[in-house]
């Protein structure tokens, strides 16, 4: 990649040195611009005029990192405006169908719009309510330096100081993926859930940030704002059109980097939505260069479209463009870079799982080696592409056989002394660390 100057200067921030300003002479403002030039963007958005656009004519982008719609209904969504109310429709029988195989009332969706009070219990409420009786306090967490417990419960009995020959890796530990996993039957409803309160508090309050489309076609597709889009269509679903038309900004071409710092400044990115983003930025740079990368609608699942630069000694990360990565996505250093490539070749099965559910990349890594993912089914028309990029997956026999290893190793745990467990982890660590090394 070419050397990268700031406009209207002659300070080159990732040059080499030679008859240009180097680094050292720069400015904090040119500093601050070689690398946060694309929030100066976001900012001359907002002082763009809001026009009126008719909602049957903006589509999603199908290659958005965020996903508004759960994995179960994406299969059979192209994106068309004009099929959304089909796409409620759909979404609202498979919460219900979630809910009557957990013995709750179906939802009604009128009354959750108009905030109606109703003695109708909420599945996820319940369960969270229900796992916290069961299982002991105080709180816990798993640190790099051990086991620490929540600040807010130091101050009960015996827990500000563990002097009574409790250690404590012995006392219980409320495990909040197992909370996850419980919760998951109830995801198409949380993920529904957020768009029914964005759409009942824009029917009160109106909406105050309005999206940002760019031209493509007759139409506009969305850069930032497909959930406040989709709030749209859900009061137009219930409300009729008086709300056939949604407040938006039009630019004139989509920028991937000011769409990841929009999804980065709103609200953090799962696991997944974090690997996509990663693959987004990286075709971005080599589709810069002339690369062309085969289209998301030529995959039968989405995950292949990413994966597509999953191989980091092929597609590496351009000079002076891995720093800019790690702030975009809020990222700690470049090993974390590679755990998100890593996500790119993941079991499909855990892809969705861990999408639908919100899971962060260290919750996934953790359920997985507690044996709390799902394990790999064969879902009709989720594996095969339509290209020759992607090939069926091989029956992943690791998945179907860690619950197995990992209850075998919780149990010879339990018979060891501490010291001994401790020396077990260790070890365990350190075979995690050989296998992460293998190519």
């Amino acid at each position: 990649m070419g050397k990268r100057k700031i406009k209207g200067s002659d300070f080159n921030h990732f040059g080499d040195g030679g008859e240009e300003r180097n680094r050292e002479d720069a400015s904090y403002e040119e500093t601050n611009a070689a690398f946060f030039g694309q929030f100066t963007e976001i900012e001359s958005i907002k002082h763009l005029r809001v026009e009126q656009v008719d909602i049957f004519r903006i589509a999603p982008d199908l290659r958005q990192p965020r996903r508004v719609v759960p994995s179960k209904l994406r299969q059979g969504w192209s994106g068309n405006p004009h099929e959304v109310s089909r796409l409620f429709e759909n979404w609202l029988q498979i919460i219900n169908d979630d809910r009557r195989a957990n013995n709750y009332p179906d939802f009604n969706l009128r009354d959750t719009l108009d905030m109606i009070e109703t003695e109708d219990p909420s599945p996820s409420a319940e369960h969270a309510k229900q796992y916290d009786e069961e299982h002991r306090m105080p709180r816990f967490w798993v640190t790099e330096r051990g086991v620490r417990i929540d600040p807010r419960d130091l101050a009960k009995a015996n827990l500000s100081v563990l002097d009574d020959g409790v250690r404590p890796e012995q006392i219980q530990i409320p495990n909040i993926l197992e909370l996850k996993l419980e919760l998951s039957k109830f995801s198409s409803e949380a993920t529904f859930m957020y768009i029914v309160a964005l759409a009942a508090s824009i029917r009160e309050h109106g909406l105050t940030n309005p999206i940002t489309i760019s031209k493509k076609g007759a139409g506009y597709v969305i850069e930032t704002g497909e959930r406040r889009w989709m709030s749209y269509h859900l009061l137009h679903y219930v409300y009729g059109d008086k709300w056939n038309k949604i407040p938006a900004r039009i630019v004139d071409k989509s920028d991937r980097w000011r769409q990841a710092t929009e999804n980065n400044v709103r609200q953090n990115l799962n696991a997944i939505a974090k690997a996509r983003q990663l693959a987004l930025l990286i075709m971005e740079m080599y589709e810069q260069e002339g690369v062309a990368f085969t289209e998301i609608n030529e995959f039968e699942h989405e995950q292949d479209y990413y994966a597509q630069v999953a191989d980091g000694d092929k597609w590496r990360i351009q000079r002076g463009q891995g720093q800019k990565i790690i702030t975009m996505l809020g990222l700690r250093d470049t090993s974390q870079i590679r755990q998100h490539r890593a996500l790119l070749r993941m079991e499909r099965n855990i892809w969705d799982f861990a999408d639908d559910n919100d899971i962060s990349e260290y919750e996934l890594r953790e359920m997985i080696r507690m044996g709390l993912t799902p394990i790999s089914q064969n879902k009709g028309g989720i594996s095969a592409t339509k290209s020759a990029l992607s090939k069926e997956p091989e029956p992943n026999l690791f998945f179907q056989e860690w619950h197995k290893l990992a209850q075998r190793h919780r149990d010879l745990a339990k018979k060891l002394p501490s010291p001994d467990r401790h020396k077990m982890v260790v070890m365990l660590r350190q075979l995690a660390d050989e296998i992460e090394k293998m190519k």
